[in-house]
């Protein structure tokens, strides 16, 4: 130990040096090291930090109330995956929305999210609100600080850009201590930083690190995806918004994004596809793998949305009819682009017989009246529906040409093209 007390005295002797002395593992820490616990499955870990990123009101936040009032309400599962027993205190720390929202979140959850009355009072009797949707909510600051470069050269001065905690800061955790809080959710990281970049995230994810060890709680902040990640439907963990260290340097990572067309398709006769969406679990800690993706359905409830697994929907028929009439209007919609993509491929083909998804997507927007985004999917569901046709393939991809004419009949479309309805079986 005199090795140990000697590199103690030199570190108090150098100023502003953290005092972390190194220790060693013994045969005990390992044969039975501590269990590395969580809230929601293997999601969301105590004592760290984890990030729920996805786009523009596709429900981040309502799925991030519902954890927080299922885990407060001492609810035994969510969505199939086990809830740590018996939950405990939540501290919201909202930066968003205001305390009114959050009255409303509580509002739908008690209407649609799957609590019983008892687990609601005890939800409500264990989560607290601070609203910071106004004024100062920041988290963490990145300073200039210049300094000495060491006590031997004080001549040489050093300037460096450092992350400190802020009065918020303290604040959110002396209130976590306060309440015995073993869950602290943030929202959201935009409103936390002042520039969304690599060196204001880091301090951001060191003041949720921070409020995590000093606490013992799971911290979970919520962020928004990019604009390329939100047209593409991207998932992945790169496809956070501004700089990549609030995810790298998350212990935990989720994230929220409408469901693929394929992933849809089971659902297609009950919900409308907006509403079908996939939670996937972009990034685990280092004693756990990552967790399938799994499939949640989007229902609205009188005073906003909650999120439950398909099988477990029970739709009222007032439901019944809304989701009927809302999927009859997404088919409308989709036949509606089909005729006027091949409305489109009509009048270009005689000029341009080499046609490609990708010449559509550059220059056909405006005449479909669709973001370009949409387009490609667009010629593959015609081409599904064979609306389109594959003309030739190359290893620079497809050009396409018309198939059956959706603005006739098919019994039409067939003598047109000589098709006969044996051929077509």
């Amino acid at each position: 130990m005199s090795a140990i007390r000697a590199a103690a005295e030199r570190l108090a002797s150098v100023p502003g040096a953290p005092h972390v002395l190194p220790v060693r593992l013994t045969l005990e820490d390992i044969t039975t090291p501590p269990r590395e616990e969580f809230v929601i499955g293997s999601m969301i870990p105590f004592a760290k930090s984890s990030v729920i990123f996805g786009p523009t009101s596709v429900g981040k936040s309502a799925l991030a109330a519902q954890i927080a009032f299922a885990f407060a309400g001492g609810v035994g599962s969510l969505w199939g995956l086990p809830l740590h027993p018996g939950g405990g205190p939540v501290l919201v720390d909202t930066a968003e929305d205001t305390l009114d929202d959050w009255k409303r979140k509580g509002a739908a959850i008690q209407a649609g999210g799957g609590l019983d009355a008892a687990q609601m009072r005890r939800a409500l009797e264990r989560l607290y609100v601070m609203d910071k949707s106004e004024g100062v909510a920041r988290l963490s600051e990145v300073v200039t600080v210049r300094e000495p470069s060491s006590p031997a050269t004080p001549e040489r001065i050093v300037t460096r850009r450092i992350g400190q905690p802020t009065h918020e800061q303290e604040n959110v955790i002396a209130a976590a201590l306060e309440i015995g809080a073993l869950f602290v959710l943030v929202e959201t990281a935009s409103r936390l930083v002042e520039e969304e970049d690599n060196p204001s995230f880091a301090a951001l994810q060191s003041a949720l690190g921070r409020i995590g060890r000093e606490t013992g709680a799971a911290v979970t902040v919520t962020h928004h995806a990019t604009k390329a990640a939100t047209r593409e439907n991207d998932a992945a963990i790169e496809s956070a918004r501004g700089g990549g260290a609030l995810v790298a340097n998350a212990r935990n990572a989720l994230a929220l994004f409408p469901a693929d067309p394929e992933a849809a398709k089971p659902y297609a006769d009950r919900f409308p596809a907006e509403d079908v969406v996939i939670l996937s679990h972009g990034k685990a800690t280092s004693s756990t793998r990552r967790r399938a993706p799994l499939v949640l359905v989007r229902t609205d409830a009188t005073w906003g949305a909650v999120f439950r697994l398909p099988d477990e929907v029970e739709l009222s028929p007032a439901m019944e009819r809304v989701n009927a009439e809302r999927m009859d209007h997404e088919r409308q919609r989709e036949r509606d682009q089909l005729h006027r993509l091949f409305e489109v491929v009509e009048r270009v083909l005689p000029t341009r017989p080499a046609l490609s998804p990708s010449w559509l997507r550059d220059n056909a927007a405006r005449d479909l009246g669709i973001a370009k985004h949409r387009i490609e999917p667009l010629v593959q569901r015609a081409l599904d529906a064979g609306v389109l046709r594959v003309n030739k393939r190359s290893d620079r991809g497809i050009t396409v040409t018309l198939g059956a004419d959706p603005r006739k009949p098919i019994a039409a479309a067939r003598a047109d093209s000589g098709e006969s309805a044996e051929d077509a079986a």
